[in-house]
């Protein structure tokens, strides 16, 4: 299990695809851990180097005492990737993620990928091949 000393906690992450591929970041919905994204990482990981992680307080990450903010989440999002040696990456996410992406954008722009703040471009090339359930697999046909 990857760890790696983050402002003062360790937090777990994976790292997936090509070395050389450009970094996209997927952060965690409140009640998801690094494998929800299995899929996703399966697509993208053929081009991107996709970076996955718990962010405290979560699953394989520190669970220190609270309170959290997305201010400290993205604080120690630009952590990880210092600590990895990570310049710049795409920063994604899913409901609590999708946030910690955003608070990521505004506080450290200057490692956000898009610091034209272009995101949904990224986001609808990047999830174009992502395999999804189609909306009516889940509808009563009665």
């Amino acid at each position: 299990m990857p760890r790696i000393a983050v402002n003062d906690i360790n937090l777990y992450y994976e790292l997936h695809g090509p070395e050389d591929g450009d970094v996209i970041v997927l952060s965690n919905g409140i009640m998801m851990s690094t494998a929800s994204w299995f899929f996703q990482t399966r697509a993208l990981s053929r081009h991107f180097r996709v970076l996955l992680y718990d962010c405290r307080g979560m699953w394989q990450s520190d669970h220190p005492d609270g309170p959290y903010s997305m201010e400290l989440h993205a604080d120690d999002l630009a952590g990880l990737l210092d600590a990895l040696g990570i310049e710049k990456a795409h920063v994604d996410g899913i409901s609590y993620g999708s946030e910690i992406s955003l608070m990521f954008a505004l506080r450290h722009p200057e490692k956000d990928q898009e610091p034209d703040g272009d995101r949904w471009r990224f986001r609808s090339a990047a999830f174009a091949q992502t395999p999804v359930l189609p909306l009516e697999a889940g509808r009563r046909t009665e």
